[in-house]
């Protein structure tokens, strides 16, 4: 039985979706891991707005880039089913 198209990009979102909340994770880790304290940069005390900023601007390139690594496998992926029809 062929499945549908529908079918295919829901499996590929549902198993793509796994993988990146499984990289958010382990990029949250390496962010939280990078700031200061006392293992970390002692000369300059971070800001609240310095702080809020850098979560901002690092949650829209992660965004950006799970947007873009989705598309382009769900394209990869489209791609390769319709070059095996």
């Amino acid at each position: 039985m062929k499945m549908g198209t529908k079918g295919m990009i829901g499996q590929l979102i549902s198993k793509s979706g796994d993988a990146l909340r499984q990289l958010e994770r382990d990029v949250e880790t390496v962010v939280n891991v990078l700031q200061p304290g006392p293992l970390g940069i002692v000369e300059h005390k971070y800001t609240n707005k310095e702080i809020v900023d850098a979560k901002v601007s690092t949650e829209k390139a992660i965004e950006s880039w799970r947007q873009a690594s989705l598309k382009r496998k769900m394209t990869q992926k489209v791609n390769s089913k319709l070059d095996n029809s």
